[in-house]
């Protein structure tokens, strides 16, 4: 129920009464057996935050700055603030923070907890990596550390306090969220935003085409205020996880310093943006903005003939994203032991809520897939290759067929590009099967209790494909922990006399052969000839 951006009361004047958690329920019940036959379980909360209707349809910008949004209460923040910025054209923006949970807000949540609860029906919640992190108190005079669903667990209803994080059926922990909500500014722990993990080679905190051994394949994102230009950039190195970069001097290093952090090398800052489209389209200047982006375009290309054009956006800034050590922490630091800051972090939430009913969420995206994007007269403004027509049938980008070459300047056209756009908003600690039985077995020697288990997003890149089609990148490690928790794992045959060799040779899905038999045993680590559904290990604890 609900996701980013949805609205959700957050004022005193919102709140429900038992009146109206009743009527949910109904309501519930009624949907459940007239329009899924009877089949839907319950609820499942994954809302985490929203700005304004009347900011999302371009009278504004939602956004986020630590000056002006990190200081605000709870409260403060509901009732909305704004701020205007004049860009390099002289024009004025308004913009809004972004509203974040209240206490009326979990009133709501916990009251449709209890009440469907008490109707014998299943409740989840999917709390943002910021909004539960902690048992400890919020000591902030503003109450700007968040943790909102462990700050505001319980509730009154029905004339007694009930709490919330008892009463569900589990929680999910967003340890893939892509902004901080000031707690890295206002938490009194140096470390608790440093980026001192110990990074994998094809998983770093800051993307680099040299050490991954690629030229080509990542879109940064970019959108510009109310009518304003918007595209996908092309730097050859960004922080994509953890590290926060942008313009000043105050962005968190990796050693607790702070100071200039540049989202991309300077060379490749020649792009301006906010000017261009809708109502500025007749501005005078935009003749100039796509000349000067043309001119800095075909620059870069003379000075770099060795390789493809690359450029950022000028003051654009990428705020701190998980693994974030205080709330969303990487499996390994310098100097300490696997896991400690992770089980550090879940002993003090087993106060609130019992650890066997919480599990992990992973980022599981796509970024496997490279999709054709292209831009016409300024070259900077890269999209994907699709109709409005292709839009109505649900086809929003297809596989990139052709790409740039060196040395490509502004008046070649179109300007081709392969991406993978999904790549700047894979965050999160990396998923990886033997790190989570660690985490499960470090969470069981200190605690004596069991993790529920894992959640992702997305399933894109980890679902199973048939025999023939390229492996997910995801879908391997899916498999691991499929086998060491003891899930079936059924083998798509192409002829009974193939042998079953198992969801982790890629070979997993409906079964075509036309005798079923269980595997009891496996031989040399397959089943043999003629079985579809291969026994699994127990699990591991």
């Amino acid at each position: 129920m609900g996701s980013w951006c949805t609205s959700f009361p957050t004022l005193t004047s919102e709140e429900w009464t038992d009146r109206q958690f009743q009527e949910f329920v109904d309501y519930f019940e009624q949907i459940k057996e007239e329009t899924f036959g009877g089949t839907l379980d319950g609820i499942d909360f994954d809302w985490e935050g929203f700005c304004r209707s009347t900011c999302l349809r371009e009278q504004c910008e939602c956004a986020w700055d630590d000056k002006e949004c990190g200081s605000l209460s709870p409260e403060q923040l509901a009732n909305g603030h704004s701020w205007n910025t004049t860009d390099w054209a002289g024009v004025t923006h308004k913009h809004e923070c972004w509203i974040m949970p209240t206490k009326s807000t979990m009133q709501v949540i916990g009251g449709i907890t209890h009440f469907m609860k008490k109707a014998g029906h299943l409740v989840t919640l999917v709390p943002m990596s910021t909004a539960m992190y902690t048992s400890e108190a919020d000591k902030t005079p503003n109450q700007v550390m968040r943790n909102e669903y462990v700050k505001w667990n319980k509730q009154t209803y029905e004339g007694k306090e009930y709490d919330m994080l008892e009463e569900c059926d589990g929680a999910l922990l967003q340890w893939y969220s892509g902004f901080d909500a000031s707690l890295c500014m206002n938490s009194e722990d140096p470390h608790a935003c440093t980026c001192d993990n110990i990074q994998l080679d094809d998983y770093p905190n800051v993307y680099n085409n040299t050490n991954w051994g690629i030229n080509n394949t990542v879109a940064a994102s970019y959108g510009f205020f109310a009518n304003g230009r918007a595209g996908n950039m092309f730097p050859s190195s960004f922080p994509v996880r953890c590290q926060a970069c942008g313009p000043g001097n105050n962005t968190l290093k990796p050693d607790g310093t702070r100071g200039h952090v540049p989202c991309a090398p300077k060379d490749e800052m020649y792009v301006r943006a906010s000017i261009g489209t809708g109502e500025n389209a007749s501005n005078p200047k935009y003749s100039a903005l796509l000349a000067a982006n043309k001119a800095g375009y075909d620059k870069y290309a003379a000075a770099h003939p060795d390789s493809l054009p690359f450029w950022w956006v000028q003051d654009v800034a990428i705020p701190s994203k998980c693994p974030r050590s205080i709330d969303c922490p990487d499996w390994r630091y310098e100097g300490e032991e696997p896991y400690s800051r992770q089980v550090k972090l879940l002993k003090s939430l087993d106060k609130v809520i019992d650890l066997e009913k919480v599990s992990i969420g992973f980022e599981t995206l796509g970024t496997d897939v490279l999709v054709q994007m292209q831009a016409w007269q300024d070259p900077t403004v890269n999209w994907p290759d699709t109709t409005k027509e292709e839009h109505i049938k649900h086809i929003y980008f297809k596989p990139c067929k052709n790409n740039m070459t060196k040395g490509d300047t502004s008046g070649k056209m179109p300007h081709n590009r392969c991406s993978n756009p999904v790549m700047e908003q894979q965050w999160g600690l990396k998923f990886n099967a033997s790190e989570v039985l660690g985490l499960e077995k470090a969470v069981k020697e200190a605690t004596g209790k069991e993790l529920a288990g894992i959640g992702t997003f997305t399933l894109d890149g980890m679902i199973w494909q048939p025999n023939g089609k390229p492996q997910r990148l995801w879908y391997p490690e899916l498999c691991k922990l499929n086998e060491a928790y003891g899930l079936p794992q059924k083998c798509e045959l192409p002829d009974p006399s193939t042998d079953c060799k198992g969801c982790i040779a890629g070979t997993s899905g409906p079964c075509k052969v036309p005798s079923v038999n269980v595997c009891s045993a496996k031989v040399n680590g397959q089943c043999p000839s003629g079985t579809v559904q291969c026994a699994t290990a127990a699990k591991i604890n």
